[in-house]
């Protein structure tokens, strides 16, 4: 839920979001985040915004999240549609702008347009700070988007993923997909599509082929319900079959984190050849497991008290 006022260009600021346990729960508050936008271009687009997200107590404790946000456009059929040329974001710990908090670096960059302003070639490069305060490189991803539609939805996307070593050097790749998405909802998120990865970009070596259906998307594009079926080899037969799961995300905040997930494991799926959907049957289920986490650092990662997570074999 967001509340705002309109000021200049028609355009809200600032806002108020509240991101609740799920959509149909106002009980529950996960956290709530605080959009400033301090200045517009004529199409709305927002050039800076600072967002600070503040967490619900948890024992007792709040946690901030300050991020600044810059944008900048150099193509005006695609500054008309919303599509940036470069998209910065800065991550702080606490509630301001002060260098000693500094977290992470996301710099994105369209590197090539269609004629219709979509973007077709992207990089994004993560860095962290380290202890002197200064940015190391850690991650490079580069998509390369195909088939895009009238609504800006690519159907095929290529992406390489390089990360670093551990002084921000020497990108190598570890991850190269091939994505087909086949559907996408209002807010283009996608509800159906199939991922191949492989280990390098020459495609020599598979690591696995993914079957993904999502549904109920939260405001942070994280997907509720999620059926994923995997497989070793492109034909996707039942011997190429190594596993299947049913994943509900009961609770997920503003920045994507999931604190309770149930995922249930089955040992066979089907694919429906009219309507794509998996099927996945009680009778294959084999493990249900219940993953709590209470607590996250600053970039995402738990930091609950180690405890074991109930995993119970389904009979």
């Amino acid at each position: 839920m967001a509340t705002s006022k309109i000021t200049n260009y028609d355009s809200a600021d600032p806002a108020v979001t509240v991101n609740y346990n799920k959509p149909s729960d106002a009980a529950k508050i996960i956290d709530t985040q605080d959009i400033n936008y301090l200045n517009y271009d004529r199409y709305g687009n927002a050039w800076n915004q600072n967002i600070l997200t503040t967490s619900e107590e948890i024992d007792g404790t709040k946690t901030y999240i300050y991020k600044t946000i810059a944008n900048t456009y150099d193509n005006k059929i695609a500054q008309m549609k919303g599509n940036s040329k470069t998209s910065e974001t800065i991550k702080y710990s606490g509630t301001a702008v002060i260098e000693t908090n500094l977290i992470e670096k996301t710099v994105t960059t369209t590197d090539k347009y269609d004629l219709k302003g979509n973007a077709e070639d992207q990089t994004t490069e993560t860095s962290v700070y380290n202890s002197s305060h200064e940015p190391i490189l850690q991650k490079v991803v580069t998509v390369h988007n195909e088939n895009i539609d009238a609504r800006g939805d690519a159907h095929m996307q290529y992406i390489t993923t390089s990360e670093t070593d551990k002084d921000g050097l020497n990108p190598e790749v570890t991850s190269y997909q091939v994505i087909e998405n086949r559907a996408f909802d209002l807010s283009h998120n996608v509800k159906n599509q199939k991922i191949v990865t492989y280990t390098d970009a020459a495609k020599t070596e598979l690591k696995d082929v993914q079957e993904i259906r999502s549904a109920c998307f939260t405001s942070s594009g994280t997907a509720i319900e999620q059926s994923i079926a995997t497989y070793s080899a492109l034909t996707m037969t039942a011997s190429d079959f190594i596993e299947a799961k049913y994943i509900f995300n009961e609770t997920v905040g503003s920045q994507g984190n999931v604190g309770k997930s149930t995922i249930t494991t089955y040992s066979a799926a089907t694919l429906e050849s009219g309507n794509g959907n998996i099927v996945l049957s009680d009778v294959s289920a084999v493990t249900k497991q219940t993953i709590i986490t209470t607590r996250f650092d600053l970039r995402g990662n738990s930091t609950s008290p180690k405890r074991p997570t109930s995993k119970e074999p389904i009979k």
